[in-house]
Protein backbone atom coordinates (compact mmCIF):
# COMPACT_ATOMS: atom_id res chain seq x y z
CA UNK A 1 0.00 0.00 0.00
CA UNK A 2 1.28 3.50 -0.74
CA UNK A 3 1.85 6.13 1.30
CA UNK A 4 -0.38 8.05 -0.69
CA UNK A 5 -2.88 5.57 0.02
CA UNK A 6 -2.61 5.34 3.46
CA UNK A 7 -3.27 9.02 3.63
CA UNK A 8 -6.68 8.54 2.14
CA UNK A 9 -7.49 6.00 3.47
CA UNK A 10 -6.84 7.79 7.26
CA UNK A 11 -8.35 10.72 6.08
CA UNK A 12 -11.75 9.70 5.15
CA UNK A 13 -12.00 6.92 8.32
CA UNK A 14 -11.13 10.66 10.25
CA UNK A 15 -13.87 11.75 8.38
CA UNK A 16 -16.17 8.74 9.46
CA UNK A 17 -15.10 8.93 12.97
CA UNK A 18 -15.84 11.83 14.07
CA UNK A 19 -19.48 11.66 11.25
CA UNK A 20 -20.22 8.88 14.17
CA UNK A 21 -19.24 10.25 16.78
CA UNK A 22 -21.50 13.32 16.52
CA UNK A 23 -24.57 11.65 15.26
CA UNK A 24 -24.25 8.69 17.96
CA UNK A 25 -23.89 11.96 20.84
CA UNK A 26 -27.19 13.88 18.94
CA UNK A 27 -28.80 11.12 19.28
CA UNK A 28 -28.21 10.04 23.30
CA UNK A 29 -28.39 13.55 23.85
CA UNK A 30 -31.94 14.59 21.85
CA UNK A 31 -33.55 10.61 23.04
CA UNK A 32 -32.57 11.54 26.82
CA UNK A 33 -34.91 14.27 26.89
CA UNK A 34 -37.81 12.71 24.77
CA UNK A 35 -37.26 8.84 26.07
CA UNK A 36 -37.60 7.39 29.92
CA UNK A 37 -34.45 5.47 31.15
CA UNK A 38 -36.62 2.80 31.39
CA UNK A 39 -36.72 2.71 27.56
CA UNK A 40 -33.36 2.98 26.98
CA UNK A 41 -32.88 0.07 29.34
CA UNK A 42 -34.86 -1.87 27.29
CA UNK A 43 -33.05 -1.36 24.38
CA UNK A 44 -29.80 -2.25 26.73
CA UNK A 45 -31.87 -5.73 27.17
CA UNK A 46 -32.67 -6.14 23.41
CA UNK A 47 -29.00 -5.31 22.13
CA UNK A 48 -28.03 -8.26 24.78
CA UNK A 49 -29.41 -10.67 22.06
CA UNK A 50 -28.96 -8.83 18.98
CA UNK A 51 -25.04 -8.33 19.83
CA UNK A 52 -24.92 -12.13 20.34
CA UNK A 53 -26.79 -12.67 17.07
CA UNK A 54 -24.62 -9.89 15.07
CA UNK A 55 -21.29 -12.41 16.43
CA UNK A 56 -22.63 -15.12 13.49
CA UNK A 57 -24.04 -12.79 11.17
CA UNK A 58 -20.70 -13.42 9.13
CA UNK A 59 -18.75 -15.74 10.91
CA UNK A 60 -15.71 -13.31 11.23
CA UNK A 61 -15.53 -13.70 7.17
CA UNK A 62 -15.23 -9.85 6.23
CA UNK A 63 -12.09 -9.88 8.02
CA UNK A 64 -11.05 -13.18 6.70
CA UNK A 65 -11.70 -11.43 2.95
CA UNK A 66 -9.61 -8.35 3.69
CA UNK A 67 -6.27 -10.33 5.36
CA UNK A 68 -6.23 -12.44 2.34
CA UNK A 69 -3.37 -11.88 0.08
CA UNK A 70 -5.20 -13.56 -3.14
CA UNK A 71 -8.65 -13.40 -3.30
CA UNK A 72 -11.19 -15.38 -5.92
CA UNK A 73 -14.49 -15.02 -7.34
CA UNK A 74 -14.93 -18.17 -5.61
CA UNK A 75 -14.56 -17.43 -2.72
CA UNK A 76 -16.29 -14.08 -2.53
CA UNK A 77 -19.40 -15.96 -3.54
CA UNK A 78 -19.06 -18.41 -1.06
CA UNK A 79 -18.64 -16.05 2.11
CA UNK A 80 -21.54 -14.26 0.42
CA UNK A 81 -24.55 -17.24 0.56
CA UNK A 82 -22.81 -18.19 4.00
CA UNK A 83 -23.46 -14.46 5.12
CA UNK A 84 -27.06 -14.45 3.66
CA UNK A 85 -27.56 -18.14 5.34
CA UNK A 86 -26.74 -17.34 8.84
CA UNK A 87 -27.84 -13.96 8.83
CA UNK A 88 -31.21 -15.38 8.15
CA UNK A 89 -31.20 -17.88 10.92
CA UNK A 90 -29.67 -15.37 13.08
CA UNK A 91 -32.87 -13.73 12.86
CA UNK A 92 -35.08 -16.62 13.32
CA UNK A 93 -32.89 -17.68 16.45
CA UNK A 94 -33.28 -13.85 17.69
CA UNK A 95 -37.30 -14.44 17.18
CA UNK A 96 -37.64 -17.53 19.05
CA UNK A 97 -35.56 -16.32 21.49
CA UNK A 98 -37.18 -13.34 22.28
CA UNK A 99 -40.40 -14.62 24.75
CA UNK A 100 -37.11 -16.63 27.24
CA UNK A 101 -35.00 -13.73 26.86
CA UNK A 102 -38.57 -11.50 28.48
CA UNK A 103 -38.73 -13.51 30.75
CA UNK A 104 -35.29 -13.68 31.83
CA UNK A 105 -35.26 -10.02 32.30
CA UNK A 106 -39.09 -9.66 33.64
CA UNK A 107 -40.15 -7.30 30.57
CA UNK A 108 -43.14 -8.73 29.00
CA UNK A 109 -42.27 -5.80 26.13
CA UNK A 110 -39.08 -6.96 25.37
CA UNK A 111 -40.55 -10.05 23.69
CA UNK A 112 -42.22 -8.06 20.65
CA UNK A 113 -39.41 -5.37 20.51
CA UNK A 114 -36.85 -8.22 19.55
CA UNK A 115 -38.87 -10.14 16.99
CA UNK A 116 -38.91 -7.01 15.08
CA UNK A 117 -35.38 -5.96 15.35
CA UNK A 118 -34.74 -9.57 14.47
CA UNK A 119 -34.81 -8.22 10.60
CA UNK A 120 -31.68 -6.50 10.73
CA UNK A 121 -29.76 -9.05 10.62
CA UNK A 122 -30.57 -10.27 6.70
CA UNK A 123 -30.85 -6.54 6.29
CA UNK A 124 -27.13 -6.50 7.06
CA UNK A 125 -26.16 -9.72 5.88
CA UNK A 126 -26.99 -8.48 2.32
CA UNK A 127 -24.52 -6.21 1.78
CA UNK A 128 -21.73 -7.71 4.67
CA UNK A 129 -19.93 -9.09 1.81
CA UNK A 130 -19.44 -6.15 -0.73
CA UNK A 131 -18.63 -3.80 2.74
CA UNK A 132 -15.19 -5.93 2.88
CA UNK A 133 -14.27 -5.65 -0.65
CA UNK A 134 -14.93 -1.67 -0.25
CA UNK A 135 -12.02 -1.96 2.68
CA UNK A 136 -10.24 -4.19 0.82
CA UNK A 137 -9.85 -2.20 -2.24
CA UNK A 138 -9.78 0.87 0.57
CA UNK A 139 -12.86 2.53 -0.82
CA UNK A 140 -13.03 4.66 2.68
CA UNK A 141 -14.37 7.63 1.05
CA UNK A 142 -17.59 5.86 -0.58
CA UNK A 143 -18.02 3.62 2.96
CA UNK A 144 -17.98 7.21 4.91
CA UNK A 145 -20.69 8.52 2.83
CA UNK A 146 -22.60 5.62 2.76
CA UNK A 147 -22.29 5.17 6.62
CA UNK A 148 -22.70 8.45 7.49
CA UNK A 149 -25.56 8.90 5.19
CA UNK A 150 -27.57 5.63 6.67
CA UNK A 151 -26.71 7.05 10.35
CA UNK A 152 -28.24 10.59 9.55
CA UNK A 153 -31.53 8.22 8.14
CA UNK A 154 -32.24 6.35 10.99
CA UNK A 155 -31.52 9.29 13.46
CA UNK A 156 -34.27 11.06 11.58
CA UNK A 157 -36.68 8.36 11.77
CA UNK A 158 -35.95 7.97 15.32
CA UNK A 159 -36.51 11.62 16.39
CA UNK A 160 -39.48 10.98 14.68
CA UNK A 161 -40.98 8.24 16.26
CA UNK A 162 -39.68 9.81 19.54
CA UNK A 163 -41.62 13.03 19.00
CA UNK A 164 -44.93 10.83 18.17
CA UNK A 165 -44.60 9.19 21.40
CA UNK A 166 -43.39 5.75 20.03
CA UNK A 167 -41.16 5.35 23.10
CA UNK A 168 -38.58 2.31 22.85
CA UNK A 169 -39.52 1.86 19.19
CA UNK A 170 -37.91 4.82 18.34
CA UNK A 171 -34.37 2.89 18.83
CA UNK A 172 -36.04 -0.07 16.79
CA UNK A 173 -36.91 1.67 13.66
CA UNK A 174 -33.70 3.75 13.74
CA UNK A 175 -31.86 0.23 13.78
CA UNK A 176 -33.68 -0.86 11.01
CA UNK A 177 -33.79 2.46 8.73
CA UNK A 178 -30.12 2.40 9.05
CA UNK A 179 -29.36 -1.03 8.17
CA UNK A 180 -31.60 -0.98 5.14
CA UNK A 181 -30.54 2.43 3.72
CA UNK A 182 -26.55 0.94 4.28
CA UNK A 183 -27.27 -1.84 2.28
CA UNK A 184 -29.18 -0.71 -0.38
CA UNK A 185 -26.36 1.76 -1.04
CA UNK A 186 -23.54 -1.19 -0.48
CA UNK A 187 -25.05 -2.61 -3.59
CA UNK A 188 -25.84 0.57 -5.72
CA UNK A 189 -22.23 1.24 -5.50
CA UNK A 190 -21.19 -2.39 -6.03
CA UNK A 191 -19.92 -3.92 -9.65
CA UNK A 192 -19.58 -7.55 -8.20
CA UNK A 193 -22.71 -9.27 -8.53
CA UNK A 194 -23.13 -13.25 -6.60
CA UNK A 195 -23.53 -16.19 -8.81
CA UNK A 196 -25.44 -19.20 -7.42
CA UNK A 197 -22.43 -20.72 -6.50
CA UNK A 198 -20.98 -22.86 -2.92
CA UNK A 199 -17.28 -24.04 -2.68
CA UNK A 200 -16.48 -26.25 -0.54
CA UNK A 201 -13.06 -25.89 -0.33
CA UNK A 202 -13.01 -21.90 -0.45
CA UNK A 203 -14.94 -22.39 2.76
CA UNK A 204 -12.69 -24.75 4.44
CA UNK A 205 -9.87 -22.13 3.55
CA UNK A 206 -10.99 -19.36 5.41
CA UNK A 207 -12.41 -21.21 8.05
CA UNK A 208 -9.62 -21.64 10.29
CA UNK A 209 -9.18 -18.06 9.91
CA UNK A 210 -12.80 -16.73 10.56
CA UNK A 211 -13.77 -19.56 13.25
CA UNK A 212 -11.02 -18.72 15.72
CA UNK A 213 -12.03 -14.68 14.54
CA UNK A 214 -15.29 -15.90 15.81
CA UNK A 215 -14.62 -17.78 18.88
CA UNK A 216 -12.57 -14.31 19.97
CA UNK A 217 -16.17 -12.34 19.40
CA UNK A 218 -18.04 -15.20 20.85
CA UNK A 219 -16.12 -14.88 24.18
CA UNK A 220 -15.84 -11.03 23.61
CA UNK A 221 -19.51 -10.80 23.15
CA UNK A 222 -19.28 -12.47 27.14
CA UNK A 223 -17.40 -9.89 28.35
CA UNK A 224 -19.07 -6.84 26.59
CA UNK A 225 -22.73 -7.75 27.66
CA UNK A 226 -22.14 -10.11 30.80
CA UNK A 227 -22.57 -6.37 32.59
CA UNK A 228 -25.68 -5.85 31.25
CA UNK A 229 -27.31 -9.30 31.60
CA UNK A 230 -26.86 -8.50 35.12
CA UNK A 231 -28.07 -5.51 35.82
CA UNK A 232 -31.10 -6.52 33.51
CA UNK A 233 -31.88 -9.37 35.94
CA UNK A 234 -31.28 -7.92 39.11
CA UNK A 235 -31.58 -4.32 39.24
CA UNK A 236 -34.42 -3.85 36.33
CA UNK A 237 -34.64 -1.60 33.21
CA UNK A 238 -34.35 2.15 34.73
CA UNK A 239 -30.82 1.20 36.35
CA UNK A 240 -29.95 -0.34 33.09
CA UNK A 241 -31.03 2.64 31.57
CA UNK A 242 -28.76 4.63 33.85
CA UNK A 243 -26.07 2.16 32.63
CA UNK A 244 -26.02 2.26 29.13
CA UNK A 245 -26.10 5.59 28.62
CA UNK A 246 -22.88 5.61 30.41
CA UNK A 247 -21.31 3.22 28.28
CA UNK A 248 -22.91 4.87 25.12
CA UNK A 249 -21.15 8.21 26.29
CA UNK A 250 -17.95 6.53 27.29
CA UNK A 251 -16.79 3.40 25.74
CA UNK A 252 -18.85 3.15 22.51
CA UNK A 253 -17.42 6.49 21.16
CA UNK A 254 -14.09 5.08 22.39
CA UNK A 255 -14.78 2.11 20.33
CA UNK A 256 -15.78 3.90 17.60
CA UNK A 257 -12.40 5.76 17.41
CA UNK A 258 -10.38 2.15 17.76
CA UNK A 259 -12.53 0.22 15.25
CA UNK A 260 -12.03 3.55 12.83
CA UNK A 261 -8.24 3.35 13.17
CA UNK A 262 -8.41 -0.37 13.05
CA UNK A 263 -10.62 -0.65 9.96
CA UNK A 264 -7.96 1.56 7.96
CA UNK A 265 -4.87 -0.46 9.73
CA UNK A 266 -5.92 -3.51 9.06
CA UNK A 267 -4.92 -3.64 5.62
CA UNK A 268 -1.96 -2.04 6.09
CA UNK A 269 -0.88 -4.11 8.98
CA UNK A 270 -1.57 -7.24 6.79
CA UNK A 271 0.67 -6.09 3.83
CA UNK A 272 3.35 -5.98 6.50
CA UNK A 273 2.88 -9.43 8.39
CA UNK A 274 5.98 -10.53 6.63
CA UNK A 275 8.12 -7.54 7.87
CA UNK A 276 7.98 -7.44 11.59
CA UNK A 277 10.39 -4.58 12.56
CA UNK A 278 8.23 -2.29 10.28
CA UNK A 279 4.78 -3.82 11.79
CA UNK A 280 6.16 -3.12 14.73
CA UNK A 281 6.72 0.47 14.33
CA UNK A 282 3.62 1.13 13.11
CA UNK A 283 1.65 -0.59 16.03
CA UNK A 284 3.80 1.40 18.44
CA UNK A 285 3.36 4.48 16.92
CA UNK A 286 -0.49 3.65 16.51
CA UNK A 287 -0.93 3.20 20.41
CA UNK A 288 0.95 6.42 20.91
CA UNK A 289 -1.12 8.40 18.70
CA UNK A 290 -4.62 6.80 20.25
CA UNK A 291 -3.27 7.33 23.71
CA UNK A 292 -2.66 11.17 22.95
CA UNK A 293 -6.26 11.64 21.92
CA UNK A 294 -7.81 9.58 24.56
CA UNK A 295 -5.81 10.52 28.16
CA UNK A 296 -7.33 13.59 28.01
CA UNK A 297 -10.44 13.14 26.18
CA UNK A 298 -11.28 10.62 28.57
CA UNK A 299 -9.41 12.12 32.16
CA UNK A 300 -10.77 15.47 31.15
CA UNK A 301 -14.12 14.02 30.86
CA UNK A 302 -14.03 12.64 34.21
CA UNK A 303 -12.92 16.19 35.67
CA UNK A 304 -16.35 17.64 33.97
CA UNK A 305 -18.61 14.41 34.63
CA UNK A 306 -21.29 16.32 36.46
CA UNK A 307 -21.84 19.33 34.28
CA UNK A 308 -21.44 17.31 31.12
CA UNK A 309 -24.35 14.58 31.93
CA UNK A 310 -26.09 17.91 33.75
CA UNK A 311 -26.24 19.70 30.23
CA UNK A 312 -26.14 17.33 28.17
CA UNK A 313 -29.12 14.81 29.70
CA UNK A 314 -30.77 16.78 32.17
CA UNK A 315 -31.01 15.88 36.03
CA UNK A 316 -33.12 12.98 35.29
CA UNK A 317 -29.57 11.25 34.57
CA UNK A 318 -28.18 11.95 37.92
CA UNK A 319 -27.06 8.52 38.44
CA UNK A 320 -25.00 8.60 35.45
CA UNK A 321 -22.56 10.98 37.16
CA UNK A 322 -21.32 8.14 39.71
CA UNK A 323 -20.81 5.75 37.08
CA UNK A 324 -18.37 8.07 34.95
CA UNK A 325 -16.26 8.32 37.85
CA UNK A 326 -14.84 4.91 37.07
CA UNK A 327 -15.92 4.62 33.26
CA UNK A 328 -13.66 7.61 32.38
CA UNK A 329 -10.22 6.14 33.03
CA UNK A 330 -11.31 2.77 32.38
CA UNK A 331 -11.87 4.44 29.05
CA UNK A 332 -8.33 5.19 28.46
CA UNK A 333 -7.29 1.67 29.16
CA UNK A 334 -9.94 0.10 26.87
CA UNK A 335 -8.68 2.68 23.77
CA UNK A 336 -5.60 0.85 23.86
CA UNK A 337 -6.74 -2.73 24.38
CA UNK A 338 -9.23 -2.70 21.16
CA UNK A 339 -6.46 -2.41 19.22
CA UNK A 340 -4.99 -5.78 19.82
CA UNK A 341 -7.67 -7.32 17.01
CA UNK A 342 -6.25 -5.30 13.86
CA UNK A 343 -2.76 -6.63 14.98
CA UNK A 344 -3.48 -10.45 15.80
CA UNK A 345 -5.35 -10.59 12.71
CA UNK A 346 -3.15 -8.89 10.53
CA UNK A 347 -0.32 -11.75 11.68
CA UNK A 348 -2.99 -14.76 11.40
CA UNK A 349 -2.77 -15.21 15.42
CA UNK A 350 -6.50 -15.29 15.87
CA UNK A 351 -5.99 -18.73 17.50
CA UNK A 352 -4.15 -16.24 20.17
CA UNK A 353 -7.37 -13.80 20.29
CA UNK A 354 -9.24 -16.35 21.31
CA UNK A 355 -7.73 -18.21 24.28
CA UNK A 356 -6.84 -14.17 25.37
CA UNK A 357 -10.55 -13.59 24.96
CA UNK A 358 -11.66 -16.67 26.79
CA UNK A 359 -9.42 -16.02 30.03
CA UNK A 360 -10.12 -12.14 30.00
CA UNK A 361 -14.21 -13.23 29.68
CA UNK A 362 -13.69 -15.07 32.76
CA UNK A 363 -11.66 -12.14 35.04
CA UNK A 364 -14.31 -10.06 33.68
CA UNK A 365 -17.08 -12.24 34.42
CA UNK A 366 -15.98 -12.65 37.55
CA UNK A 367 -15.57 -9.43 38.49
CA UNK A 368 -19.42 -8.04 37.09
CA UNK A 369 -20.64 -11.39 39.58
CA UNK A 370 -18.68 -9.64 42.65
CA UNK A 371 -19.25 -6.05 42.20
CA UNK A 372 -23.49 -6.36 41.09
CA UNK A 373 -23.59 -7.23 45.17
CA UNK A 374 -22.95 -3.47 45.82
CA UNK A 375 -25.31 -1.87 43.27
CA UNK A 376 -24.48 -0.28 39.93
CA UNK A 377 -20.67 1.64 41.65
CA UNK A 378 -19.77 -1.59 42.86
CA UNK A 379 -20.12 -3.13 39.50
CA UNK A 380 -18.36 0.07 37.81
CA UNK A 381 -15.54 -0.33 40.58
CA UNK A 382 -15.71 -4.19 39.96
CA UNK A 383 -15.29 -3.45 36.19
CA UNK A 384 -12.41 -0.61 36.35
CA UNK A 385 -9.94 -2.72 38.12
CA UNK A 386 -10.27 -5.93 35.91
CA UNK A 387 -10.26 -3.96 32.53
CA UNK A 388 -6.83 -2.57 34.13
CA UNK A 389 -4.99 -6.17 34.97
CA UNK A 390 -6.72 -7.49 31.52
CA UNK A 391 -4.85 -4.27 29.30
CA UNK A 392 -1.91 -5.09 31.12
CA UNK A 393 -1.96 -8.54 30.67
CA UNK A 394 -3.07 -8.59 27.13
CA UNK A 395 -0.63 -5.98 25.93
CA UNK A 396 2.01 -7.84 26.91
CA UNK A 397 1.59 -10.59 25.65
CA UNK A 398 0.17 -9.15 22.22
CA UNK A 399 3.02 -6.68 21.94
CA UNK A 400 5.98 -9.58 22.44
CA UNK A 401 5.06 -11.20 19.21
CA UNK A 402 6.06 -8.65 17.39
CA UNK A 403 8.87 -8.73 19.36
CA UNK A 404 8.19 -5.40 21.70
CA UNK A 405 6.45 -5.54 25.28
CA UNK A 406 4.80 -3.09 28.11
CA UNK A 407 7.56 -1.24 29.11
CA UNK A 408 8.39 -0.11 25.60
CA UNK A 409 4.56 1.08 25.30
CA UNK A 410 4.79 3.19 28.27
CA UNK A 411 8.17 4.72 27.23
CA UNK A 412 5.73 5.54 24.50
CA UNK A 413 3.05 7.31 25.85
CA UNK A 414 3.90 8.64 29.69
CA UNK A 415 4.42 12.10 28.62
CA UNK A 416 0.97 12.76 27.16
CA UNK A 417 -0.45 10.71 29.64
CA UNK A 418 1.28 12.66 32.31
CA UNK A 419 -0.33 15.89 30.34
CA UNK A 420 -3.40 14.64 30.49
CA UNK A 421 -3.17 13.76 34.46
CA UNK A 422 -2.11 17.47 34.85
CA UNK A 423 -5.38 19.02 33.01
CA UNK A 424 -6.91 16.88 34.71
CA UNK A 425 -6.12 18.34 38.66
CA UNK A 426 -6.94 21.90 36.69
CA UNK A 427 -9.94 21.27 35.34
CA UNK A 428 -10.94 19.39 38.67
CA UNK A 429 -10.15 22.50 40.64
CA UNK A 430 -11.39 25.33 37.98
CA UNK A 431 -14.76 23.23 37.91
CA UNK A 432 -14.92 23.25 41.98
CA UNK A 433 -14.50 27.16 41.84
CA UNK A 434 -17.40 27.68 39.42
CA UNK A 435 -20.29 25.09 40.39
CA UNK A 436 -21.66 27.32 42.44
CA UNK A 437 -21.45 30.57 40.42
CA UNK A 438 -22.48 29.21 36.92
CA UNK A 439 -24.63 26.67 35.11
CA UNK A 440 -23.44 23.52 33.49
CA UNK A 441 -23.44 24.62 30.36
CA UNK A 442 -21.23 27.42 30.89
CA UNK A 443 -19.17 25.34 32.93
CA UNK A 444 -18.43 23.20 29.83
CA UNK A 445 -18.34 26.19 27.19
CA UNK A 446 -15.59 27.99 29.15
CA UNK A 447 -13.34 24.89 30.59
CA UNK A 448 -13.11 22.96 27.54
CA UNK A 449 -11.45 25.35 25.45
CA UNK A 450 -9.13 25.79 28.20
CA UNK A 451 -8.08 21.97 28.88
CA UNK A 452 -7.55 21.54 25.30
CA UNK A 453 -5.56 24.73 25.23
CA UNK A 454 -3.73 23.75 28.02
CA UNK A 455 -2.78 20.52 27.33
CA UNK A 456 -1.47 21.34 23.68
CA UNK A 457 0.67 23.66 25.56
CA UNK A 458 1.96 21.25 28.00
CA UNK A 459 2.66 18.50 24.95
CA UNK A 460 4.36 21.12 22.94
CA UNK A 461 6.67 21.61 25.84
CA UNK A 462 7.08 18.15 27.07
CA UNK A 463 6.75 16.12 23.47
CA UNK A 464 7.19 17.72 20.80
CA UNK A 465 6.59 14.58 17.67
CA UNK A 466 3.86 13.37 19.51
CA UNK A 467 2.01 16.93 18.98
CA UNK A 468 3.08 16.73 15.62
CA UNK A 469 1.86 13.56 15.15
CA UNK A 470 -1.48 14.00 16.30
CA UNK A 471 -1.66 17.74 14.37
CA UNK A 472 -0.52 15.54 11.15
CA UNK A 473 -3.22 13.07 11.31
CA UNK A 474 -6.08 15.15 12.67
CA UNK A 475 -5.49 17.55 10.20
CA UNK A 476 -5.30 14.82 7.18
CA UNK A 477 -2.11 15.44 6.07
CA UNK A 478 -0.50 11.95 7.10
CA UNK A 479 -1.20 9.42 9.14
CA UNK A 480 0.61 7.63 11.68
CA UNK A 481 1.44 4.51 9.55
CA UNK A 482 2.04 6.53 6.54
CA UNK A 483 6.11 7.47 7.48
Amino acid sequence: MSTRQAISNARWVGVNQVARLSIQFISIAVLSRLLSPSDFGLMAMAAVVTNLGLLFRDLGTAAALIQRRELSNDVIDTVFWLNIAFGSAVAACVAIMAPFASRLFHAPALANILMVISLTFPISAVGASQLALFERDSRFRLITWIETSSAVAGLIIAITCALNHMGVYSFVFQALVTGAMSSLQIWLHSSHRPRWLWDQQAFKSIWHFSGNLTAFNLINYTIRNGDSILIGRILGSVSLGWYSVANRVLLFPLQNITYSSNRALLPVYSRYQDEPATLRHLYMRTLALIGSITAPLMFGLWALRRPFVLAAFGNKWDPVVDILTWFAPMGFFQSLLSTVGAILSAIGRTDLMRTMGLINSIILVSAFVFGIQFGLRGLAVAYFGATLLITLTTLQVTLKKIGSDVIELMRGIWKQTSCAVAITILLSALNSLLTPVMPPIIILAVLVPVGLVAYVLLLYFCSRPVLIDVWKTLSHRTPVVAS
